[in-house]
């Protein structure tokens, strides 16, 4: 028998799952370990790619590491919406970086995917004609906002995250 929890209760009669082994002090662990991964060649690539000010990717770069760590602590889809994707793929691009965050994150042999929303707006979908953003936020975007708000004490960043 463990007594580490299966689920927390984010807000009140909101419970979010685990992923398996995850206590208040890997948690703990996998924020630490996202907060001081050095991203600086990721970074300065997304900022020529995208012609951004140094300010404005800092930013995006600690949005991206709050996100993945909540992928690396809930095992629940987690939503995507907004300009941090994209310093998402340009971090994915550094293969042998994105791997060794994600080892230090989420484990050794844990790997954070990203999977692209398909179902708005793609030649493989039925619903070409909606808008790419919906008017209601989908669930997984609703569960980030959740999970966000429960691990670091305070609302998605408004600048970075479009909000609900």
């Amino acid at each position: 028998m463990t007594d580490e929890p299966q689920s927390i209760e984010v807000v009140p009669g909101i419970h979010l799952r685990l992923l398996p082994g995850r206590s208040r002090e890997t948690i703990a662990s996998i924020i630490e370990n996202a907060e001081i991964f050095d991203m600086t060649k990721i970074r300065e690539r997304y900022m020529r790619d995208h012609d951004l000010a140094a300010d404005i990717a800092e930013m995006q770069e600690r949005e991206l590491k709050r996100y993945l760590a909540i992928c690396a602590v809930f095992d629940e889809p987690i939503g995507m919406r907004g300009d941090v994707d994209q310093f998402w793929h340009t971090f994915i691009l550094f293969t042998r970086e994105y791997l060794a965050f994600c080892y230090q994150v989420a484990g050794e042999g844990n790997f954070i995917h990203h999977t692209p929303n398909v179902a708005r707006g793609s030649p493989n979908s039925d619903l070409r004609d909606q808008p790419d953003e919906p008017s209601e936020p989908p669930l997984d975007y609703l569960t980030f906002w959740l999970a966000y708000s429960y691990l670091f004490q305070q609302p998605p960043n408004p600048a970075a995250w479009p909000q609900l």
